[in-house]
């Protein structure tokens, strides 16, 4: 009984079932509090796998959904460890080693994580998250040549592969390769032109190369594509304040204020735009709701510091300067 659902009617419905059917391991997957995305179901979630696993310890749909449970509950550890049994019950499951390795990620062991992954690909050569995460491994590690040796593989099982393309143009991105980059996202778009994150990519790298106008017309579709996305009104507002562009740049701002659940940075940022516009009192009042939610921002200090200079308020500004030094002694006021 896999229910598509994760209401609580269809939860009570399998409970009953439960009642009716104590061993009918199944159900304990499918009552599946993975729903419970909300505060507290986790645990509950947890529960639930780890009675199917010890009604049927051959269950391997519950131990995969056990671990990616644990792991959005932040306990790698013992995600690896359900993992690892479940391996020890089915060696030859490509696709559990895949979960291993990623349970190795989150758990800071990178070099584990590409040993399982080596594994799974040679158990299944078509594995494609395997070379991502593979390739994505060695990527960290500055050895480009596996890297790209993985994504080639992937292009080569699935030609015009949009997450390859994305995965070669942050590899160029690392190396500072900027047209090589913009090539690789460029043809993950043509590919896959309604992926978002292909157009933040590739508008960063255009900022690299202070191309602004083509930058905010990337970061501008990727919002079109998935709106809301708060690094992406940053990266916009940034570009627009390249361009001088301060009402572009004090709406991006305002957006972020107004949806950030820790806002102080955009305020500092906001209050920089109107002071480069000469609305002094304007920044002032930012810098100061910035200190107001934040009064360990030295930043926030700083840049109200410089304006109450700007003002002629040398006392203050010397004062929040100090401050600055409190927080951070090795800042460099100059």
């Amino acid at each position: 009984m896999r229910s598509s659902s994760n209401s609580p009617g269809s939860i009570d419905a399998v409970d009953q079932l439960l009642r009716q059917q104590p061993d009918w391991a199944t159900a304990y997957v499918w009552r599946r509090p993975s729903s419970l995305a909300q505060t507290g179901a986790l645990a509950e979630a947890i529960t639930s796998y780890d009675q199917a696993i010890r009604r049927n310890p051959d269950l391997l749909s519950a131990y995969v959904a056990v671990g990616r449970t644990l792991l959005r509950a932040g306990e790698p550890t013992q995600a690896i460890e359900r993992y690892t049994t479940a391996i020890q019950h089915a060696p030859d499951e490509a696709h559990l080693y895949l979960q291993r390795a990623q349970a190795y990620e989150q758990n800071r062991a990178p070099q584990r994580a590409i040993d399982d992954y080596t594994v799974a690909l040679s158990l299944d050569p078509t594995l494609i998250p395997a070379y991502i995460g593979r390739g994505r491994r060695y990527v960290a590690q500055e050895n480009w040549e596996r890297a790209f040796a993985d994504f080639d593989q992937i292009l080569a099982l699935q030609p015009g592969d949009a997450r390859a393309l994305m995965e070669r143009g942050r590899a160029y991105v690392q190396q500072q390769n900027w047209p090589a980059a913009i090539s690789e996202f460029t043809l993950g778009i043509a590919n896959n032109p309604n992926w978002a994150a292909l157009y933040f990519e590739r508008g960063q790298v255009y900022g690299h190369e202070q191309a602004w106008e083509q930058a905010i017309a990337d970061f501008s579709q990727s919002l079109n594509l998935e709106p809301g996305q708060l690094e992406v009104y940053r990266a916009r507002a940034q570009a627009y304040i390249r361009q001088q562009n301060w009402a572009g740049a004090l709406a991006d701002w305002s957006y972020v204020i107004a949806h950030a659940p820790h806002p102080a940075p955009a305020y500092v940022s906001r209050g920089n735009v109107y002071r480069a516009m000469g609305q002094l009192q304007m920044a002032l009042a930012d810098y100061d709701e910035a200190i107001a939610l934040a009064p360990e921002s030295a930043w926030a200090y700083f840049e109200r510091g410089v304006l109450y200079r700007q003002l002629g308020n040398r006392a203050q500004a010397l004062a929040d300067l100090r401050q600055v030094l409190q927080l951070n002694p090795n800042a460099n006021l100059h």
